[in-house]
């Protein structure tokens, strides 16, 4: 522990006051400026105390304390975050948050855990009884019997969401005798029951549904913050009915009627939902009339020792804060929209400190004060930013001189391992416990280092040596993941079959033909009353259609010429285009270009210094960027990721490596403002460095631009980054080696020309943040390198996303939050005609703000100063239109307000979004539209689809892969968007792979479509009974078709008995049917009837061999010793099987069969 090791290393006048303080039991006020010292005074100060509370001035600051007290002292501290909804706010809650304050408080609840840590806003607003909560938590244990509609009515009581299939937090689903759980934070978990007791639990992945660890026991914690008893409900409800009709009567009085009606027909709505068990948006505003409001984190954590930071700082914070919530609830009370209790909610700084007398309270401040006990004299050691070695070494010698205590924490182990070299390399002492003259070196993750005069003690971190350490912030919630396409079909979706082309698939239908049931997909085509039925072995054959458009397809007759036409075109305009990517790959691989060096110690430190922990997606691009670059062949790689994915540090890291081998670089953007951006991003991370990088834009002056063209002409300029006026013909590079080309669709027909020029003989690195779909990449695999990174950051939230009403208060209240932390805001308005009166409605909603509009109509120039100047924060809020949408990242802006979003596309929903929440700050955005407003059909399904707007909803999905088939039409190039519309994104993407692959080795021959007919009465099917949700079925139809291997299907069935419980005999026969379809395409079985013997009731099994089969006679005598009284064979052209006496309902009949072919397969 990294405390008591320093402990040693205290001074007894330290040790001395750290007694005192301990000792005293009033309220104490003492000095410890701010940083990791303050944080390791606190573990020490607290050793004795079972549980501490420590309020900060803001969450951002709790959770850096949170992370140093865990670096000290080993011990997991908690930190409950405040709410991100004001109670009387009608905005869905923050799963994440929601689920990271309950576990809190359960922690708490349960006595677990020493240190929590919280802001002023989440410990003064009141939460629910901690017997409420008690009361709430609910085990799982294997072996224990479950009441099932019991079950489900607690689950949804408790705020879960019932579903067809769980993807996301807060979500159950039950098929049959199974019931999957994901909980707000932890794994998704699936119960297992037979009968009513727990055959099983186990966690499963929600990615591909299957089960990954079996345990015996879990525990669940609610989805809601807010739930009551019915005899909750009865004696709140008198409550709420008093207080209404005394605000009725006197907003009558004032002749607000059209208020008071408005107010009842809430309140009244309100009071129906909770009598029907509903949770609803703003339910919260309710709590106290159920439980009164004296409930606070205090009562949760009842603490032995209370440290209150910065008390003047916190209490002028509160009293801003009520009085800002004080003036919006005035605000509804009057437009009748809150009842006045809600207020009730809030408590000031002076209820808390009656509360916290019972403790010893420890009062923490920056600088002295009058009634201070103790001053702890700290102070942040220097900062060695340049030639580490030196500084670090000429400072480390003085201190140790000076018989200095020094102490050297780093938070990786390769970090520690060149920290090492460096001091071996400078032959000073080290150590790994405190040694007189020797640097001791210790492993840890703290935000700053600090220097204490009183302890003659110096402690360095990587930030002080290296410039940020790794530090990964404490994440509120489980990490997002990538998202692929969400290939569920649904009634109504259009649908192209290879052979039939585009129709329109209604949905699914069980069939009875000949005796045998099967399922079928049925599609409407072009003719009046033409429809397919699809079997499900077929499914193979169907793809889902998706176009470059959101216009519909047109679509194609049944048995009509047309589509073979169209695809005809298309196979053509592919495989002209697979030979110019294979001619273009192999000229470049023939070219001669600067295989640059490989990398060295500096470009170790270089990299070492980015601040961030890199992902897995990032690191295996960087490797591919300099493998590449170190080739003789000049590189041209294309690197795809989405905005903020880190696709900038990865060519920074190409031009470092260029630039060190004496090379120029040139980075090429499409707007002067991004131009900006790069050229600040360079500067910061290049600081340390001898480089010398520019900036050609409009925005410099002539003369510097003119100073800039004569550097880079001599060569003194390293590295330049500018708009397309870097492919003027004034522009003379002494020796480039290396191009950064950003967004390279956004440039013109003639920029594209001059482009080629400068990209001769030279390594390109090409970058689009439109994400682009796997299967072109898989496509063009060979003949185009291509990178993605496709993880978000580790430290990056999800956007917290909200679908409402627009109103005055929430718009307010959205914006105060955000000017509170000295953020900006968009405010998107996507009107030219209005956009001056609506930023002037939001100026007099919040006249202190600075307010800034900008469209595509102004003047160019104008326009590129205004977003400067928001850029540098000379404005706090920009009211524009969708000319956001793209190339613009400001990493101060997190909060977003979309006005009307019900008249925009999901997709570009998805990129005004992509706007906020670039670092590690939440970011909000609300998806606003008019109130009472009577929406058309497309409108209603469009915000249905946007409220599923997270990053596991299906309006996420929707909008990734409508931006990734975007993506890809950028790549393939306008002329081929027609051939896409044509046949859809899908069947062109195998086209196109097909293509590659034959001109690759013009020997391959056409591939062969062999499928053996199997012809067996039997039900084979997935009953609606077994998997009830269509999408599912479709789901799993389609896996069972793509077995190619034994192996498969026993996955298959494993999934099945898993994720739907055991196999009905339908099922079972299903599995069956795969198998023997399998052995047929080994064995190249062309056809396997049943054919009744003439004159005979018995009916025989004829299974008929392709004259090419791999039988042979020691097969054929193995079969026949085994089963010679059971089968027989029949001469003809092509070899037969004959299995007497077949009943395919005969369960050893099906048994025989399948042996048999096992036998002639071995």
């Amino acid at each position: 522990m990294l405390k008591e090791k320093l402990k040693k290393m205290l001074s007894p006048q330290t040790i001395a006051k750290l007694r005192q303080i301990n000792q005293l039991h009033e309220k104490t006020s003492i000095v410890i400026p701010s940083g990791s010292g303050r944080s390791l005074m606190y573990s020490l100060l607290t050793e004795k105390s079972n549980k501490v509370l420590i309020i900060c001035r803001n969450e951002d600051k709790a959770y850096r304390l949170a992370l140093d007290l865990e670096s000290w002292t080993n011990e997991h501290a908690f930190v409950f975050p405040q709410r991100e909804v004001l109670p009387f706010e009608s905005i869905p809650e923050s799963p994440p948050v929601v689920g990271q304050r309950i576990s809190v408080l359960s922690k708490a609840l349960k006595g677990q855990g020493r240190f929590f840590i919280t802001t002023i806003q989440a410990i003064e607003t009141a939460i629910i009884p901690p017997e409420s909560l008690k009361t709430s938590l609910r085990t799982f244990t294997v072996g224990e019997r479950l009441s099932y509609d019991a079950t489900i009515n607690y689950l949804a009581n408790v705020g879960y969401k019932r579903l067809p299939q769980v993807d996301g937090p807060g979500q159950f689903s039950i098929r049959g005798d199974i019931l999957d759980i994901y909980p707000l934070i932890g794994e998704p978990f699936r119960l297992e029951l037979f009968d009513d007791e727990i055959d099983s639990i186990r966690y499963f992945n929600p990615e591909d549904q299957r089960s990954i660890e079996a345990i015996k026991t879990i525990e669940i914690l609610p989805a809601r913050e807010f739930f009551y008893s019915q005899e909750n409900f009865a004696e709140a409800k008198i409550k709420i009915e008093t207080e209404l009709i005394r605000q009725i009567e006197k907003l009558k009085h004032g002749n607000f009627y059209q208020e008071a009606t408005e107010l009842e027909e809430k309140v009244r709505g309100d009071l129906e939902k909770f009598a029907e068990g509903q949770g609803f948006d703003g339910e919260i505003g309710y709590l106290p009339y159920f439980y009164g409001n004296n409930n606070l984190f205090f009562d949760y954590v009842n603490p032995d020792l209370v440290i209150v930071e910065d008390r003047e700082e916190l209490f002028y914070s509160t009293e801003q804060w009520l009085k800002e919530i004080s003036e919006s609830m005035s605000l509804l009370m009057a437009k009748g929209r809150v009842l006045p209790s809600v207020f009730a909610n809030f408590h000031n700084f002076y209820d808390l400190e009656e509360k916290v007398k019972k403790c010893q309270e420890l009062y923490v401040n920056e600088i002295e004060e009058q009634e201070s006990k103790a001053e702890f004299r700290l102070r942040q050691p220097n900062i060695y930013q340049g030639p580490v070695e030196t500084l670090f070494y000429e400072d480390i010698v003085k201190q140790l001189e000076k018989k200095t205590q020094v102490v050297v924490i780093v938070s990786t182990q390769e970090r520690e391992e060149r920290l090492q070299r460096l001091l071996k390399d400078k032959r000073v002492l080290m150590a790994f416990e405190p040694t007189k003259n020797a640097v001791l070196l210790l492993r840890g993750n703290l935000e700053s280092g600090l220097e204490s005069l009183e302890d003659n003690l110096v402690i360095i971190t990587d930030r002080e040596l290296f410039g940020g350490a790794k530090r990964r912030k404490k994440p509120i919630f489980t990490q997002g993941k990538a998202l692929h396409s969400s290939e569920q079909l649904k009634p109504g979706d259009y649908v192209v079959h290879i052979n039939h082309g585009i129709g329109r698939y209604t949905g699914m239908e069980t069939l009875e033909i000949n005796g045998t049931h099967k399922d079928y997909l049925v599609i409407h085509y072009a003719g009046e009353g033409e429809k397919l039925y699809i079997p499900t072995e077929q499914i193979q054959l169907l793809q889902k259609y998706s176009g470059l458009s959101d216009d519909a397809p047109k679509l194609n007759k049944l048995g009509g010429s047309e589509w073979q036409k169209v695809k005809q075109r298309v196979k053509a305009s592919v495989q002209e285009m697979a030979e110019e990517l294979i001619e273009l790959y192999a000229a470049r691989e023939s070219l001669r270009g600067h295989a640059f060096s490989p990398d060295d110690d500096f470009q170790k430190q270089f990299e070492d210094e980015f601040p961030y922990q890199e992902t897995p997606d990032q690191l295996k691009a960087i490797n591919d960027v300099k493998t590449d670059m170190t080739k003789p062949q000049p590189m041209e790689r294309l690197l795809c990721g989405d905005v903020g994915y880190g696709k900038t540090e990865v060519a920074i890291r190409a031009a470092y490596k260029a630039a060190a081998d004496g090379k120029q670089v040139a980075a090429l953007v499409p707007t002067t403002i991004l131009g900006m951006q790069h050229y600040n991003t360079f500067q910061e991370r290049f600081k340390n460095y001898p480089f010398n990088i520019r900036l050609l834009s409009r925005f410099q002056s002539a003369s510097i631009n003119k100073e800039t063209l004569k550097a880079i002409a001599n060569g003194s300029v390293d590295i330049v980054i500018g708009t397309h006026r870097l492919l003027s013909k004034d522009v003379k590079f002494k020796d480039l080696g290396l191009v950064i080309i950003d967004e390279e669709q956004r440039f013109g027909v003639v920029q594209k020309e001059k482009l080629k020029y400068l990209k001769k003989n030279v390594d390109v690195l090409t970058m689009t943040a439109t994400p682009i779909p796997r299967t072109l990449h898989m496509s063009l695999v060979g003949v185009r390198d291509m990178s993605l990174i496709e993880t978000p950051p580790e430290d990056r939230y999800p956007v917290r996303t909200y679908v409402t009403e627009y109103n005055l208060e929430t718009v307010r209240e959205a914006i105060l939050r955000e000017l509170a932390r000295k953020g900006q805001v968009y405010f998107v308005f996507n009107r030219i005609k209005g956009i001056e009166e609506m930023a002037f409605e939001v100026q007099n909603l919040i006249p202190e703000a600075r307010i800034a509009i900008a469209h595509g109509q102004m003047d160019e120039r104008y326009l590129e100063r205004v977003m400067v100047r928001f850029l540098e924060k000379e404005y706090d809020i920009l009211v524009c239109t969708t000319i956001i949408e793209t190339g613009l990242d400001i990493s101060n802006v997190n909060t977003l307000i979309v006005y009307d979003a019900d008249h925009f596309g999901l997709s570009q929903l998805y990129q005004l979004r992509g706007r906020v929440g670039r670092t590690n700050r939440v970011a909000y955005a609300y998806f606003t539209y008019k109130p009472n407003k009577v929406l058309n059909e497309v409108a209603q399904k469009r915000l249905s689809a946007i409220r599923d707007f997270t990053e596991l909803g299906s309006g996420f999905k929707l909008a990734m892969r409508d931006l990734e088939i975007r993506g890809a039409g950028n790549i393939l190039g306008p002329e081929q968007h027609g051939f896409i519309a044509a046949v859809g994104f899908e069947l062109y993407c195998q086209m196109l792979a097909e293509a590659v692959e034959a001109r690759k080795d013009m020997h391959i021959k056409e591939q062969e479509n062999f499928e053996p007919q199997i012809n067996i009465t039997i039900d084979a099917y997935l009953p609606r009974s077994y998997i009830p949700n269509e999408g599912q079925k479709i789901e799993m139809y389609k896996k069972i078709n793509a077995i190619n291997d034994s192996k498969a299907i026993e996955e298959i069935e494993d999934e099945l008995i898993d994720r739907f419980g055991n196999l009905p005999e339908e099922a079972e026969n299903l599995l069956w049917f795969s198998r023997i379809k399998l052995l047929s395409y080994i064995l190249l079985i062309e056809e396997i009837i049943e054919q009744r013997e003439i004159g005979r009731e018995s009916t025989n099994l004829i299974i008929r061999f392709r004259t090419d089969s791999p039988l042979n006679g020691n097969k054929i005598q193995k079969a026949w010793e085994k089963y010679h009284n059971k089968i027989g064979f029949v001469h003809g052209k092509t070899p037969q099987l004959k299995i007497h006496k077949w009943n395919s309902k005969d369960r050893e009949a099906r048994q025989i069969l399948l042996n048999l072919l096992k036998i002639l397969a071995q």
